[in-house]
């Protein structure tokens, strides 16, 4: 992975988190409680994960840039209750 690859993954994350926190996505799904965790994977290791412990939630993503198709993936997401 590169940097550039890291750096967008992280700006990816951030706007995401802050979407949710200030209700621009607002959802029944996801609450303004949601927060950046670290991922319980090792490989694969998605590119971002949350918590919303509110709703008992886990959100996972991948992220890939315009110009990388690995695997024939363009967008790919997770998200789980415990």
């Amino acid at each position: 992975m590169t940097t550039d690859h890291n750096n967008m993954a992280r700006i990816a994350a951030e706007t995401m988190l802050y979407n949710w926190k200030h209700s621009i996505w607002s959802n029944d799904v996801i609450s303004q409680d949601i927060f950046l965790a670290k991922t319980v994977a090792t490989f694969p290791s998605p590119d971002g994960s949350f918590r919303d412990d509110g709703n008992q939630l886990h959100v996972a993503f991948e992220f890939k840039p315009p110009n990388e198709t690995k695997r024939g993936l363009n967008e790919m997401g997770w998200f789980w209750r415990e």
